[in-house]
């Protein structure tokens, strides 16, 4: 009989018998939080857009996550010498 997620934790932590691999967060589940979403510039597979920071986020097809922009056309700083004239005021 299979252990349940909590008896397979509590042996992998007492150096007892797990009968699979444990992983740590399984008990939590995925959540997202909408402030981390829209703040950290999350978008969906495939996709490029603009986090309310104001840097450029993309998610290309088949890779495992988003990741910011960086080439010449999408830096929020152009030049760091000027780089709080070059940024947007947030509201």
């Amino acid at each position: 009989m299979a252990l349940s997620k909590r008896e397979n934790l509590l042996e992998t932590i007492n150096g007892g018998s797990p009968d699979r691999l444990v992983n740590q967060f399984e008990y939590l589940g995925m959540w997202f939080d909408p402030i981390f979403m829209n703040c950290s510039g999350w978008c969906d597979p495939g996709t490029i857009r603009q986090s309310d920071w104001g840097f450029w986020i993309q998610w290309p097809e088949g890779q495992m996550a988003p990741f910011p922009l960086h080439d010449e056309e999408h830096l929020l700083i152009k030049d760091i010498e000027i780089g709080r004239a070059s940024c947007r005021e947030r509201v």
